[in-house]
């Protein structure tokens, strides 16, 4: 099982940072029911996309960005209401 470790991003949900380089499985809390999400992104997906909670069915807004050899992932509501 993968470790993961988190840090808080003023404005946004949890910042999904895996352990070793370019991972590409992040941990996500839903921004609406607030329950961990395990998601797999493709190793070369950067920018921005929409995928909904696989618990609650509703709509994140994902952006993904890459620092050094650490891959980060943010998620926020795509609805707007936040």
């Amino acid at each position: 099982m993968t470790e993961y470790r988190r840090a808080w991003l003023p404005g946004a949900t949890w910042l999904q940072t895996t352990p070793e380089p370019m991972e590409d499985r992040f941990l996500v809390t839903c921004p609406y029911c607030g329950e961990d999400v395990e998601i797999y992104l493709e190793p070369d997906v950067e920018g921005s996309l929409v995928q909904d909670c696989e618990v609650c069915c509703n709509p994140w807004q994902l952006r993904i960005w890459t620092n050094g050899d650490d891959r980060h992932v943010t998620a926020a509501r795509a609805d707007g209401s936040e």
